[in-house]
């Protein structure tokens, strides 16, 4: 491979350029390594300051550093730099770029950031969430349906409240409650619930559904109830409702119960969310 074509551009010139939709498309490519990026994408000139581009002789984007207003970063490649054809050199310019910037840490997922680790742009990391998928194969099999013990309904807008109140008593953070409400109202993702005395018990929602990939996102169930199957009939119950031809699903974790339990639905291991501290030159 040639040396790759890299830009360096401020939010506001991807904006006049108008290329964001390009990299949301690219980011769509893997859901399952860019979540927190289409949702920076959502909003992207208050998500993002600056951005990297690279790309091949032929104009196609290759990787894209996003340094976020906070200071931290995010990184999307290819898997034509990741299927072990192109020369590490390739990536010297892209990561010499990076360095250029700088960052506080880079949260992407591990598989990128070991592709530019060797151009010692990293001083420390660790490992967050693992990042699972389930193949359109699995999906559509019999035995997950068998995972759907308990009656499921739709997700609605009305819900919302309830939603929040139970995601306040589960997680440290998610997503606000306008992105998931125009999620709903747009058809991007769904959501299925189960009520226990009238009362939102556990639920499952999806994200960034296109007609190959969908996010399995927001699985929760009230404290006191779990260990009951709820969440997994929650997940199998969605992957169903949204299963077609193609179609695999995807979800992170960082919760080793989860883990376990998403391992037996057919979530298999592809990847982990990395968490890497910048080198600053002295």
């Amino acid at each position: 491979m040639k040396e790759l074509s890299i830009e360096i551009l401020e939010a506001s010139e991807v904006s006049r350029r108008g290329l964001w939709s390009e990299l949301q498309s690219f980011a769509q490519c893997d859901p399952a390594r860019h979540y927190f990026i289409l949702l920076g994408l959502l909003n992207p000139e208050k998500t993002f300051r600056s951005v990297i581009t690279a790309r091949d002789d032929r104009g196609n984007l290759l990787a894209t550093f996003l340094q976020r207003s906070s200071g931290n970063a995010q990184l999307m490649m290819s898997q034509k730099l990741m299927d072990g054809s192109s020369p590490q050199e390739s990536l010297q310019s892209f990561a010499e770029a990076v360095r250029r910037i700088g960052f506080n840490q880079l949260i992407a997922a591990m598989s990128y950031c070991e592709a530019i680790a060797p151009f010692d742009l990293f001083v420390s990391h660790t490992v967050g969430a693992e990042i699972s998928v389930m193949s359109a194969e699995t999906a559509a099999s019999k035995e997950l349906q068998k995972e759907i013990i308990c009656d499921l309904e739709p997700l609605m807008t009305s819900d919302l409240d309830e939603i929040i109140a139970l995601y306040q008593r589960c997680f440290h953070s998610f997503t606000p409650r306008p992105v998931m409400e125009e999620k709903l109202l747009s058809g991007r993702g769904h959501g299925v619930v189960v009520r226990k005395n009238g009362q939102i018990a556990a639920c499952a929602q999806s994200e960034f559904e296109t007609s190959q990939h969908a996010l399995i996102v927001g699985v929760a169930t009230t404290p006191e109830l779990r260990g009951r199957g709820m969440a997994s009939a929650c997940v199998a119950g969605l992957v169903k409702q949204l299963a077609v031809p193609g179609r695999d699903f995807a979800l992170q974790y960082d919760n080793p119960c989860a883990g376990r339990i998403y391992k037996r639905l057919g979530f298999i291991p592809v990847d982990h969310v990395g968490h890497y501290n910048f080198r600053k030159e002295q």
